[in-house]
């Protein structure tokens, strides 16, 4: 196979009289569960990576397309173009046990990750998300009031029912809306 951009020094070649960058890759014999037939087969795997922009969404894992997630962190000398990327690298992976961080051990700092996911644009999401959350408890109760109202089967409206409220809207919908002549000639 060739690796063309192979760095192999010239004594430790692989096949004489052929260039650097070809390397042997001897075949490897297996046989079925029953030893009658044999398989050779020449013991590549096929690997496909993908930018952090193109895996957005994705969810990678054991039995997912990605089994696993390989997050090359920025050098501290370097300055990461998008902030937050860090965090939607690690956020892929389903479980701890998917994750290989890329960077040699030397190139990285405590600093490092315990600034990911603790950038400002974080911060106002988290904030918003929280924000979001409180009006939704909020605006679901009083939604829940209003349609309770509507129950039309007990005029105290201490007894008016939330399922009360959504029997009158559907009974509403099909007296107004909903006509048999859609589905019956």
């Amino acid at each position: 196979v060739d690796f063309p951009d192979s760095n192999v020094l010239e004594n430790h070649k692989c096949i004489p009289g052929m260039p650097l960058t070809i390397v042997s890759i001897p075949a490897i014999t297996e046989h079925c569960e029953r030893w009658c037939c044999p398989i050779s087969t020449i013991p590549l795997r096929l690997y496909v990576a993908i930018t952090t922009y193109k895996s957005q969404g994705m969810t990678c894992g054991y039995g997912e397309i990605f089994e696993r997630v390989k997050v090359h962190l920025p050098l501290s000398t370097t300055r990461c173009m998008i902030t937050g990327q860090e965090l939607v690298q690690f956020l892929r992976a389903k479980d701890l046990k998917c994750i290989a961080v890329g960077n040699s051990a030397d190139d990285l700092t405590i600093e490092q990750l315990l600034k990911i996911g603790k950038t400002s644009v974080n911060e106002k999401r988290e904030f918003f998300l929280y924000k979001l959350c409180n009006m939704e408890q909020s605006t679901l109760r009083t939604f829940e009031q209003d349609i309770a109202m509507l129950d039309d089967r007990y005029d105290d409206c201490e007894r008016k029912t939330f399922d009360g409220g959504c029997d009158f809207l559907i009974d509403w919908y099909l007296s107004n809306y909903f006509h048999f002549s859609f589905f019956w000639p």
